[in-house]
């Protein structure tokens, strides 16, 4: 299987490779190192550091879902129900990591739990059908 041309055209849209908030970072590759498809179905787009999980595009459905896939081989989780409300999502924690990219600038100047909630209350209404404790993870300490 292929890459979706649709999708490639979406990495071009990219305006940025990660996005760090306090102790996370979500990377997102380039399409070149992107080349790789596993089970005719998962395109891995990223990863995030903590655990060191890889972040796959489902090229399978239409709509390229995206889902955190655990290096303990354990049950895939959606963490968007599309690229683009994937991207969207990313913007949003772009926007919330100003000032609060690693541990020391998020002391100095804490997310207000009222921003927090508005960026998981948003992803939920976008993603119903998907798991938000990932996005919760990345305000944990």
């Amino acid at each position: 299987m292929r890459i979706p041309e649709e999708l490639i055209k979406k990495f071009y849209k990219i305006p940025f490779n990660e996005v760090s908030f306090g102790y996370t970072t979500i990377s997102i590759y380039s399409l070149v190192k992107i080349r790789e498809i596993i089970e005719n179905r998962w395109l891995i787009i990223g990863e995030e550091d903590l655990c060191g999980d890889s972040i796959c595009v489902d090229i399978a459905d239409s709509s390229f879902p995206v889902y955190l896939v655990p290096l303990e081989d354990l049950e895939p989780e959606c963490i968007s129900s599309s690229f683009d409300n994937y991207l969207e999502i990313l913007k949003m924690l772009q926007k919330l990591s100003e000032r609060r990219q690693n541990p020391v600038e998020l002391e100095n100047n804490p997310l207000p739990e009222n921003d927090k909630n508005i960026f998981l209350i948003s992803i939920e209404e976008q993603n119903p059908d998907c798991e938000i404790q990932f996005w919760e993870s990345i305000f944990e300490e």
